[in-house]
């Protein structure tokens, strides 16, 4: 199994133990997912971002789940969430943009329209977003996102790291089924995305983490 340096939660992982979660001494990384387009908001999202403040964990992210909306609407959207979630960002909290096919959009978001998405909660949120996106979506390694850094996900069933010529500083290797058991979530006894970080200063400079 690789490294277990992260996980991302959303509502479909239940209510999580955040200091059970916490004993897992090589999990630094945390996220939860915050909202969807315009107006979804995740229902765990508050007790989770309470959580994982109160936990103390040293990397914090907050996701949003792109759609076809307007992106300054989803921008605002994402970051009131955030706000009434807990107030501003602290030192250690960063922003993802999760892209992937999903109802009801029709086919994958164009490059220009996830620049300006992604451009847009840059500004509302203040940190520069990671993004979450696959090899396999049309854009990935196309030189206007390049100043937001990958999120990759890529699952092998031997745990080797990603065939790929994209840079990214995050890799999620395991999602459902195929990622790790962790106290806290589940009793410990279901599946939860499971990350590893490959680059440490571009995520601390995302997060505006001081040591």
């Amino acid at each position: 199994m690789p490294r277990l340096d992260g996980i991302d939660v959303s509502h479909w992982d239940g209510t999580v133990d955040w200091s059970a979660v916490r004993g897992v001494e090589s999990i630094q990384l945390v996220a939860a997912k915050a909202t969807e387009g315009m107006g979804d908001r995740d229902p765990q999202f508050a007790a989770n971002w309470a959580g994982m403040r109160a936990a103390g964990f040293s990397v914090r992210i907050a996701y949003h789940f792109a759609t076809g909306d307007p992106p300054e609407e989803q921008a605002a959207w994402f970051a009131a969430t955030i706000a009434d979630a807990g107030g501003p960002l602290l030192a250690g909290e960063g922003v993802m943009v999760d892209i992937e096919p999903s109802p009801p959009l029709v086919g994958e978001l164009p490059v220009a329209y996830l620049a300006e998405l992604l451009a847009a909660i840059e500004s509302s949120t203040g940190r520069t977003p990671l993004r979450y996106m696959g090899e396999y979506y049309p854009g990935a390694g196309d030189p206007a996102l390049d100043r937001f850094p990958l999120w990759l996900p890529d699952y092998t069933m031997n745990g080797a790291r990603p065939t790929t010529a994209l840079a990214y500083a995050i890799w999620q290797w395991g999602g459902g089924e195929d990622g790790a058991f962790v106290p806290g979530i589940g009793a410990g006894s279901t599946h939860v995305d499971s990350d590893e970080v490959e680059d440490w200063p571009t995520v601390e400079r995302l997060v505006q983490l001081v040591r």
